[in-house]
Parts: structure tokens; C-alpha cells; sequence
């Protein structure tokens, strides 16, 4: 993982931490997975789909239900600003998944989002 600014319709985003190790560059469709005995079938529709992972942890409610309202709309702009000041701009749509307390008497959330180009 590593820290870094990104930022959703100009605003920044809470608390990234972004994961490198899932890209591939492909667009799957529906018909893709394994069969019976395991072997993987792909269904690419796109190649070279950029897509972002961020793990978002300590959000707060206000911060949760942004994110959450933001992966609802079909498209949004993306800036992402890495350490070294390079930059990635794109149109995405996000997905979002696991969200849930910190812990079980916590008031602050967790959860990861995926944007991905359009």
C-alpha cells in the first residue's frame, strides 16, 4: 500500500490507501469465470481499463455516506496525485464494498472503493 492524494469532482477523497497489486488492464464481462474443474475462461470487453483501489479506513459518517453517494452516480472525474507529483486524471464510475464499523463500538467506518475508467 502506499499514500497519496486523490480527489472525486475536485474534492479529496478521505484517508487512501491504494492497492497496486490487483491491476490488470481488462474489462471482464459477465461470461467470465471458472468452469467445473477450474480452468478460467476470460471475457474481456475493454483492454486497457484503468482501474484504482483504495481501502479506506477511520471514515467518519459524513465521509462514509459521500463515498457511498459518489459510487451511485454514473460517472464522475478522478484525479489521482501520486508522491512524486505525477498525476492520472480519468472519467470513472465507482463500486464500493465492505463497509463496515472499525470495530464493534465504533462510530467510525471502514471500507474499499474501486473506480473504474470509463
Amino acid at each position: 500500500m502506499s499514500y497519496m492524494r486523490y480527489y472525486i469532482n475536485d474534492v479529496e477523497m478521505p484517508s487512501p490507501e491504494y492497492d497496486f497489486d490487483e491491476e490488470d488492464n481488462n474489462l471482464d464481462g459477465e461470461n467470465a469465470g471458472r468452469d467445473e474443474i477450474g480452468v478460467l475462461h476470460r471475457d474481456i470487453i475493454r483492454t486497457g481499463v484503468g482501474k484504482w483501489v483504495f481501502d479506506h479506513r477511520m471514515l467518519t459518517q459524513a465521509q462514509k455516506l459521500q463515498l457511498r453517494n459518489l459510487c451511485r452516480l454514473s460517472q464522475v472525474a478522478f484525479k489521482l496525485i501520486y508522491i512524486d507529483g505525477h498525476t492520472e486524471t480519468a472519467t470513472v464510475h465507482g463500486r464500493i464494498s465492505g463497509m463496515k464499523p472499525e470495530t464493534a463500538a465504533d462510530s467510525l467506518f471502514k471500507c474499499t472503493v474501486a473506480w473504474v475508467e470509463l
